[in-house]
């Protein structure tokens, strides 16, 4: 399984954006702004498990943007 994370700069880009993917059959969903935090916690968690230390201001990016 793949994924896609696509960041659009209105609520009806995201509508459009679902609506086609529904029509090719894909699942897809619109994510809350704790779930982006969660999936940028996760990056930069599964980061840490690579390297013996990843600083803060890395994190906190990653947390900011959502990535």
């Amino acid at each position: 399984m793949e994924n896609i994370l696509i960041t659009t700069t209105t609520k009806n880009d995201a509508r459009l954006i679902l609506s086609l993917a529904k029509k090719l059959g894909f699942s897809s969903m619109l994510l809350s702004r704790e779930e982006k935090e969660d999936v940028g916690l996760l990056l930069a968690m599964e980061e840490g498990r690579k390297s013996k230390f990843v600083p803060r201001s890395v994190v906190m990016k990653r947390l900011k943007n959502g990535k």
